[in-house]
């Protein structure tokens, strides 16, 4: 009896032990070795306060539901919603896109996108074709596996600033599995310092969560600072309790497992950055019910306007 109760006792530890590991352990290192330098990016990103974007808006393509555990490390099982977002930055320069969504191909494809809502793509593609920059977060398929199968995508490809990975992962978002040949013109930007796309908008390299992963910075008409972040984080707990996504989340559930080190490099400069800026404006591209706040608070606007011709 007392072996057979040992025995009991060995698996359930070791059954916790592996729940811990995989599921419940999202712990932020507590320093790190990304390091960008925010006075080099906030020069870089000193231009003409009439030509820096004046306001932010952003559609909702997509969502998913699921358990808040999938977002954040930890046994928390109530319900979340992922949004699937898309950004414009409004200027007298010129409009600047901030991650394209996806089309329905693409979602089926990923398996990703409940309540796809149409007119909200159709506002997307709309917004390309009149927009001067477009650029990504990094390489998933909510945020660039609508730009290579757009059919503007000629008039588009002048106006791309991405990244060698990001360039070769459209690819797999095309029926034939390879990078539309109009993108064989496209200068990636530098995988290292950092690069002013539009005024006011500067592009900081953070791999990770994807090879091709960026944040950018954006320095507003009115002076206001932004941080779009894309998914170094999911919701904005994981800054408020330092914890990152689980191990089974990264390796096993995402389309393309994540490197936990490094994205937790950038986790924790992001936890260190929003303590010693906290006027900084932190934008995730997932965290639903936040960006509605923003929303409500005037912040960002709802929606990219009328469709465009």
């Amino acid at each position: 009896m007392r072996v057979t109760v040992g025995i009991v006792l060995c698996l359930l530890l070791g059954l916790g032990g592996l729940v811990y590991f995989f599921i419940v352990d999202g712990r932020v290192p507590q320093s790190t070795d990304f390091n960008p330098s925010i006075a080099d990016i906030r020069r870089l990103a000193n231009a003409p306060s009439e030509e820096r974007p004046s306001a932010i808006e952003v559609e909702f393509l997509a969502e998913d539901r699921l358990p808040f555990l999938g977002l954040q490390a930890g046994l928390d099982l109530r319900g979340a919603t992922m949004a699937r977002s898309a950004f414009r930055l409004k200027s007298n320069w010129g409009d600047t896109i901030i991650d394209v969504g996806m089309d329905r191909y693409v979602a089926a494809l990923f398996k990703t996108g409940e309540k796809f809502d149409d007119t909200s793509l159709a506002r997307i593609g709309g917004a390309m074709v009149t927009a001067r920059r477009i650029v990504v977060t990094h390489e998933h398929p909510d945020h660039l596996g609508y730009l290579p199968r757009s059919k503007s995508l000629d008039q588009l490809i002048p106006k791309l600033r991405l990244t060698r990975e990001q360039i070769e992962a459209t690819a797999q978002y095309m029926e034939d599995g390879r990078v539309p040949e109009a993108f064989r013109g496209v200068d990636p930007v530098p995988s290292k310092g950092f690069t002013s796309v539009a005024p006011g908008v500067v592009l900081i390299p953070a791999p990770g969560h994807t090879p091709g992963s960026v944040l950018f910075y954006v320095h507003m008409a009115d002076g206001r600072e932004v941080l779009f972040v894309g998914d170094i984080v999911w919701t904005m707990s994981n800054i408020q309790d330092e914890t990152g996504r689980s191990r089974l989340v990264q390796g096993v559930l995402m389309q393309t497992s994540e490197d936990r080190h490094k994205t937790y490099q950038v986790l924790r400069w992001l936890i260190s950055f929003m303590d010693q800026n906290p006027d900084v404006l932190v934008v995730p591209s997932h965290d639903d019910v936040y960006l509605r706040k923003l929303i409500a608070s005037g912040r960002l606007v709802k929606g990219f306007g009328p469709l465009q011709p």
